[in-house]
């Protein structure tokens, strides 16, 4: 079942990646870079929120199905089937399931959520405990000594809600994966494994079901390229404004060039007026005489 999961959430986040490919920018001029990266890192955000929502509504979705139909799966798991031997008439009935735990019970007909902590028994046998004038539930109890309690792996109603309760913390711990090692040496399937490595800095373990909400992704990475977005925009023109704070060299600098200014140029509209003026007046007195 974890298997199938991890499948389930890469083919999502697959199909969402290249729908996000396909995504295009709009926009009637160059933006800058702070708002262009800006908008990536919303689109980044709005991606994985999309894509966990989808999923985990997805999944939600087929559990309540399950459980509201009570659909009896083949591990009897959350329903127990009985053919009552004192009746006249072979009739089946179907009972639900109980999970007990250390201070409380449930039961499958009303919740999905039951769980207990599996284990290794010396006997495989399960005697049934279930009562036949159709008064709920059916408990099953396994007829032998336990041999080892397996934590972080639950059983429940079905095994996709046990798998999603679950932490693994046996995987996590040397000696629990020694003892188990030893407790299935005699199984037709050979078991070998090397404890995993703590990745999160909280006290205690997520569970699978917090896993898949976050898409089995402990960190997500997106190249945000302000330059691939400039080649691709290939604009014909540039402007640019440069933005400088008034100090006093630069007033005193400014002011000089504009004073300057303002001297060259009545010095160019006042010298032709003076020589005119002066010729003029020149004429005049050669005139007198």
């Amino acid at each position: 079942m974890l298997k199938i999961l991890c499948a389930l959430v890469s083919q999502t986040i697959d199909d969402q990646l290249i729908q996000l490919q396909t995504t295009t920018l709009f926009s009637e001029s160059v933006q800058p870079d702070n708002i262009i990266l800006a908008n990536a890192e919303a689109i980044r955000e709005q991606f994985v929120n999309t894509t966990s929502n989808s999923f985990s509504a997805a999944l939600n979705t087929i559990r309540t199905v399950l459980q509201g139909n009570q659909i009896v799966n083949r591990l009897k798991t959350n329903y127990q089937l009985a053919i009552p031997s004192t009746r006249s008439t072979v009739q089946q009935l179907s009972h639900t399931a109980e999970y007990s735990s250390v201070n409380d019970s449930c039961m499958c007909s009303l919740s999905s959520y039951c769980k207990a902590t599996t284990g290794i028994y010396n006997t495989s046998a399960y005697i049934p405990n279930c009562k036949y004038d159709h008064t709920p539930p059916c408990n099953s109890k396994i007829d032998g000594e336990i041999e080892f309690d397996v934590p972080g792996i639950s059983v429940g109603c079905l095994v996709l809600d046990a798998v999603l309760q679950s932490d693994l913390s046996c995987f996590y711990n040397e000696s629990c994966l020694s003892e188990l090692k030893f407790q299935l040496t005699d199984s037709p399937s050979p078991f070998n494994a090397t404890p995993l490595k703590v990745s999160t800095s909280g006290a205690s373990l997520p569970t699978i079901g917090d896993l898949i909400a976050n898409l089995m992704v402990e960190e997500w990475y997106f190249n945000s390229s302000y330059e691939s977005y400039f080649d691709q925009c290939n604009p014909q023109t540039c402007t640019y404004t440069y933005v400088k704070q008034f100090d006093i060299v630069y007033v005193i600098t400014k002011t000089i060039a504009f004073i300057g200014g303002i001297a060259t140029i009545l010095m160019l509209i006042t010298l032709p007026i003076v020589t005119n003026i002066r010729q003029w007046i020149s004429a005049r007195r050669s005139s007198a005489h």
